[in-house]
């Protein structure tokens, strides 16, 4: 009878991890290898897990000597696996007995499958599991999906309809021929299928095998952060790269189109976060890749509404990086003054002051004063005024500038 690891990688989440591990405790058919890698937890993450032996017999737990980055802690958690399937899935989730039992199954029944794809499902802590699996399969998530088995041929059909390629049960035996033990990218995402797929055909499945808990310390939220926004393009290009000689250019396109969306979701996350720069460069790094029309009418749009607030984001930047500061001396307009309501928001400690520009130029010059003015002659007029030049002094127009996408 063939055998599964589950594969768990965790950091300081001890309390969802207890609670993964004991839901897996509960399967009323699946007996499988349980595989925790803790990735240099602080909390009481090895506690937890020995307490928890009695439940798991089949328990291994292992201690990373250092953090891995976030793209390599699944592959380094599936390297300990000693199943002939293997199924990485974070700590917090709650993994499907029904979902990997029909998976075990395919491959059983089916040995050229080298993975199969199941459906994941997000929980909000409404209801049961078992009323958000059936939500789901009846819902918008339930329609238009692909199932199958397919094989390299059809790798681009599934790179352009899927939304994502995630949480595959796959063979161990494979898995050794095609990953490495810290890949430095996403390891099971559309690369990893692609590289299961030079090993044999995959298998795409309507059972659910996760069921994904939705919260705070999600790490999906993070997806603007440069390490998760960067493993998912690395993931599109080595797809792109790993495809059949005679499928190249038209993967080229596919990896274009995917990457533009995943900057400008990226864009829209660190919008909504107040991270308007952030959201600024995924917007220039999307107009690298093409379909320039289309994007240069979001980046219009982009700059007409939140230009105000990417100048503050700027002016906060300033502040930071000229301390110390008392006081910011701002100039008397109406650009300025709406620039710095935004930038009070961001540093309510700091002490504004409005004054119109003959004011600005009788000021005793004070080494804690950073100047914000609309007028573009104020620097200079004001140093001669002083008799000494001031680094500490920015214009509207100066920010405004450096904050301008397209010329």
């Amino acid at each position: 009878m063939s055998t599964l690891s589950i594969c768990i990688p965790t950091r300081n989440r001890a309390h969802f991890l207890e609670r993964h591990l004991r839901y897996i405790a509960a399967f009323k058919e699946l007996t499988c290898e349980v595989v925790v890698s803790d990735n240099c937890s602080e909390d009481n993450t090895p506690e937890v897990v020995e307490s928890l032996r009695g439940l798991l017999p089949n328990l291994r737990y292992v201690r990373q000597r250092q953090p891995l980055m976030a793209y390599a802690v699944h592959a380094a958690c599936c390297a300990l696996a000693s199943g002939d399937y293997i199924f990485a899935i974070a700590d917090d989730d709650f993994t499907q007995e029904a979902g990997l039992l029909r998976a075990m199954e395919i491959m059983d029944q089916q040995p050229n499958v080298a993975a199969v794809y199941g459906r994941w499902f997000r929980h909000h802590g409404i209801g049961t599991l078992e009323e958000t699996i059936a939500a789901g399969k009846s819902g918008m998530a339930g329609r238009d999906r692909l199932e199958g088995v397919f094989g390299r041929e059809d790798a681009l059909k599934i790179f352009h309809e899927a939304h994502t390629m995630e949480m595959p049960v796959f063979r161990r035996s494979v898995f050794l021929n095609s990953h490495l033990p810290l890949p430095h990218l996403l390891p099971f995402d559309f690369h990893g299928m692609g590289q299961f797929m030079k090993h044999g055909s995959i298998a795409i499945i309507p059972d659910c095998v996760v069921v994904m808990s939705v919260h705070d310390q999600q790490n999906s939220r993070q997806i603007y952060a440069d390490e998760i926004i960067n493993s998912y393009l690395a993931d599109f290009e080595t797809f792109g790269a790993g495809v059949p000689e005679e499928m190249r250019r038209r993967a080229v396109v596919e990896v274009d189109v995917r990457t533009i969306n995943k900057y400008l979701l990226s864009m829209e996350l660190a919008r909504e976060q107040g991270r308007f720069l952030l959201a600024r460069q995924y917007l220039m790094r999307a107009l690298g890749h093409g379909r320039l029309k289309d994007i240069r009418q979001r980046v219009r749009d982009f700059e007409q509404v939140y230009m105000t607030e990417m100048i503050a984001e700027a002016l906060s930047q300033f502040y930071r990086v000229t301390r110390p500061t008392d006081t910011i001396v701002c100039e008397d307009t109406p650009e300025c003054f709406a620039v710095a309501e935004l930038f009070f928001k961001r540093h309510p400690e700091t002490t504004i002051e409005v004054m119109d520009a003959e004011e600005i130029l009788a000021r005793a010059h004070s080494d804690l004063d950073l100047y914000f003015v609309g007028d573009p002659t104020l620097p200079d007029r004001r140093r001669q005024c002083v008799g000494l030049a001031n680094g500490k002094i920015r214009t509207y127009y100066n920010l405004r500038s450096a904050c301008r996408i397209l010329d």
